[in-house]
């Protein structure tokens, strides 16, 4: 295009020096990550075949991801796919359960205003409540909303003038629990996975 006049050859550097396969992979990668949940099967095989490719044959973390996900593997699973969708839908039928409570894992990270910092975490929630003289509290709420508006009374208890918050974190956990597994008795072969209930979205490798 430079050739041709369309473009400086300014912008013909600055494309030559694009590297778009690592851009493409990118982006592709971020779109399987975040548009849709993975299974807890493909989960664990995704953690299998990273792992075989390092111990097996000597790559690193990053040769294994990209080998995965832009190598041109086919890889052949024991998964029954039509089993897996009977198993996700029962572990996520609230009518399988009694009840339905959230727990809470959270952290506080909080800079004072003569310079220290301060780490917070559930284990903090629970002594404000006994402070405050909540000693029925069990950790568990009845709906995400009440989780969060416990939190908000926490840090309005907690934080004072001049505190900054660095860092913040809640992550809540829809209980009771519950894992499945289901196996070919004659095979051995693993045909269905689920290790919870809620979605279950890849880490980023």
């Amino acid at each position: 295009m430079h050739d041709q006049g369309y473009i400086t050859k300014e912008e013909e550097d600055q494309a030559l020096a694009d590297d778009v396969y690592s851009r493409i992979q990118n982006v592709d990668t971020v779109t399987k990550e975040t548009a849709s949940p993975y299974s807890y099967f493909t989960d664990k095989l995704v953690e299998e075949v990273i792992t075989s490719m390092k111990e097996r044959l000597g790559y690193t973390d990053t040769q294994a991801h990209n080998m995965l996900y832009s190598g041109g593997l086919s890889i052949y699973t024991t998964q029954d796919p039509g089993i897996q969708t009977i198993v996700d839908e029962e572990i996520n039928n609230p009518e399988n359960y009694t009840a339905a409570r959230y727990s809470i894992e959270y952290r506080l990270s909080v800079t004072h205003k003569d310079g220290t910092t301060t780490h917070y975490s559930e284990e903090n929630v629970k002594r404000y409540h006994k402070e405050m003289g909540d000693n029925g509290y069990d950790g568990l709420y009845n709906n995400e909303e009440a989780a969060e508006a416990d939190i908000q009374g926490y840090k309005s208890y907690q934080l004072k003038e001049g505190d900054t918050i660095i860092g913040e974190s809640l992550h809540k956990t829809l209980q009771p629990q519950a894992s499945f597994v289901i196996m070919d008795q004659k095979t051995g072969e693993v045909k269905a996975i689920n290790g919870g209930r809620g979605q279950n979205w890849p880490a980023s490798h």
